[in-house]
């Protein structure tokens, strides 16, 4: 048997039957088609549209009601954050905080009095003495806000630094 031979008579044996039309049961399907459209719509009852009408209303004033109660001014807020006690060389004036993710330490530094143009990097110093890179910026000569991380959870920190591309330490926090 050829593979077209053996294909044919699979199709052949899995295949469906397909019954024959039966032309009386077509007819009288169409007969109550033709029917039902005859059929004039029904009107609603006055009792019906007053229902609808006053589930309407209720929806409506339900829907104000939520959206005055749940309409709050007030921004959602963020994550927690524990303040840093900072160090910072002559001229160099530093605020930070910290968030303490799931993933990692992060370390929101608003900095001003850097040189401009030069290039600082932040370090993480763990309690074991490792030290782990937690990004990089460029000075400028206005307030600069640093969003900087790094792969060590919060409890495993002891300080971080930030230090000039000359060694010059600028900005210091010690944790507890």
């Amino acid at each position: 048997m050829t593979d077209d031979e053996l294909l044919r008579s699979l199709g052949e044996a899995v295949s469906p039957t397909v019954p024959a039309v039966d032309a009386a049961r077509v007819d009288a399907i169409r007969a109550l088609a033709t029917g039902a459209a005859a059929v004039a719509p029904l009107r609603p009852s006055r009792r019906s549209l007053l229902r609808l009408g006053g589930a309407a209303a209720a929806g409506i004033a339900a829907g104000a009601t939520g959206m005055f109660l749940l309409d709050g001014d007030d921004a959602p807020a963020g994550p927690p954050t524990e303040a840093a006690v900072l160090k910072t060389a002559t001229g160099v004036q530093a605020d930070a905080k910290m968030i303490a993710h799931t993933w990692g330490l992060e370390v929101l530094l608003d900095v001003s009095g850097l040189d401009p143009g030069a290039a600082y990097e932040m370090t993480f110093v763990a309690t074991d003495g490792r030290r782990v890179g937690a990004g990089g910026f460029v000075g400028t000569d206005a307030l600069m806000r640093c969003r900087n991380n790094g792969p060590l959870l919060r409890a495993d920190v002891a300080s971080f630094v930030v230090v000039a591309d000359d060694g010059t330490e600028v900005v210091r926090a010690e944790l507890a």
